[in-house]
């Protein structure tokens, strides 16, 4: 699939929450003390959330229901998590609905400490992503991506004061909307 800026912009959103449920995880691992590359115990658990909050979705003041489970094992230092999650963002000015839902695996490649005070979390989603409309599917993101998430450590005994720093796209397998992600909120919800 070509990259281009709208499409890598859903890409991101689409991914948002499983990514930082990745990135999370992962830095709690490194600060209790998992050097990287070391062996460990096997940690297995099962996480939820169900939550509601009202924001700004590509400029559209909305109201957000966002409820979601996963399967956790963890290894190493590194994740594998089997996800779902549907999230159902409305326009309280003109009661209009975009609902968003996914499905796959997140597996968590590697952990790099870059030396500079920052960590670099590599990790593959594989699975779908659909986004429906009061007509039916507007977007369908299926296949792989693998990127890289930069994060800012600070003080490393604090989770709370990291700071993303970066995203890059590593790579990406399977069919994926061209359609700006942005188009398709501002086309269902105005």
């Amino acid at each position: 699939m070509h990259l281009t800026e709208g499409n890598t912009d859903m890409i991101h959103t689409m991914r948002g929450v499983a990514a930082s449920l990745v990135v999370a995880l992962a830095l709690v691992a490194a600060a209790s003390g998992t050097a990287l590359g070391a062996s460990g115990p096997v940690d297995e658990f099962h996480d939820s959330f169900d939550f509601s909050a009202d924001f700004d979705l590509c400029g559209i003041p909305i109201h957000g229901d966002f409820v979601g489970f996963s399967n956790v094992v963890h290894k190493d230092g590194l994740e594998l998590r089997a996800l779902h999650r549907q999230f159902t963002w409305t326009n309280p000015a003109n009661g209009k609905v975009l609902e968003f839902f996914s499905t796959g695996v997140s597996r968590g490649l590697s952990i790099t400490d870059n030396g500079d005070g920052t960590i670099t979390f590599v990790t593959a989603v594989s699975g779908t992503q659909r986004i429906f409309d009061s007509s039916g599917v507007v977007a369908v993101a299926t296949g792989r991506i693998v990127f890289a998430d930069t994060i800012a450590v600070n003080d490393p005994s604090d989770p709370e004061d990291d700071a993303f720093v970066s995203t890059t796209i590593l790579s990406l397998a399977g069919p994926h909307s061209d359609r700006p992600f942005c188009d398709v909120v501002a086309e269902a919800l105005l």
